[in-house]
């Protein structure tokens, strides 16, 4: 069934049914970029990048340098064992998330033995590293392996249950004290002991940070004010203050650096 549209005088106008989009041939673009992946599938980010290819460049750079490192690692496990990376079937991708994940003896593993070496993904890295060759097979217009229910499967057993994020300890003030008998008595070592002091005790963005003056900053009986530079706006004449307590040493490692101000 095809649908119509109601033309919006001086809007861009289709020029086929929404059906014919759907089944329009492969652009000769593609294909050709089809062609070279097939030849050689770990060049694959590189040619898309020379061709601009839209479907990459769609995404945020931090994702094409993920997915880049996810399809390289993708491929050369399928040259070691055997798999064509592209296309690939669903069991060359159960394979690699097998191998790449943890090693956990409730896993009923399918194609990876029980003593053979495993990356030791994180959940969260393996999960990306799955969409990686999703997105390359949608993107090519060949056939997600990932989409099948095998893979969907493979990939929730070899990921449930287990932590994607390992927490970190909590910065407390006596590792910044640590930080700071680290630094020496320069105007700008000093300036740095000051910033890290006042972000740790302020919480203030880097932005606000930087825009500190000296006349921000004055000492009283407990401690010390700081004056914190408000944004510009219509509503906003003011610029808004904040307390901090003595508690622990950071006034003084303010003073220690205004004290050696030109």
């Amino acid at each position: 069934m095809s649908v119509d549209f109601e033309p919006i005088p001086g809007t861009w106008m289709p020029t086929a049914s929404v059906d014919a989009w759907t089944q329009a041939p492969i652009p000769p673009e593609l294909a050709m970029l089809r062609a070279q992946a097939h030849a050689e599938p770990e060049r694959l980010f590189a040619l898309a990048h020379q061709q601009f290819f839209r479907a990459l460049h769609a995404q945020a750079p931090n994702t094409q340098r993920a997915y880049a490192s996810d399809w390289g690692s993708f491929v050369g496990f399928c040259r070691e064992h055997g798999f064509t990376p592209l296309p690939a079937v669903p069991a060359a991708v159960e394979a690699f998330i097998e191998a790449s994940a943890e090693y956990s003896p409730e896993v009923p593993y399918k194609y990876i033995a029980v003593q053979a070496p495993r990356r030791g993904l994180k959940s969260a890295s393996v999960v990306r590293a799955v969409a990686a060759v999703g997105a390359v097979h949608t993107w090519l217009a060949f056939p997600n392996p990932t989409a099948h229910p095998d893979v969907k499967h493979t990939l929730k057993i070899n990921t449930r249950g287990r932590s994607s994020k390992t927490p970190k300890a909590p910065l407390t003030w006596d590792l910044i004290e640590r930080a700071l008998a680290s630094y020496g008595d320069s105007l700008d070592e000093r300036r740095s002991a000051a910033l890290l002091a006042v972000a740790f005790s302020t919480l203030m963005r880097r932005s606000e940070l930087v825009a500190l003056q000296v006349p921000d900053f004055a000492p009283t009986t407990h401690g010390a004010r700081l004056t914190k530079p408000a944004k510009v706006s219509c509503a906003t004449s003011h610029r808004p203050r904040v307390s901090c307590s003595s508690a622990g040493s950071p006034p003084r490692s303010w003073s220690a650096a205004l004290s050696f101000r030109a």
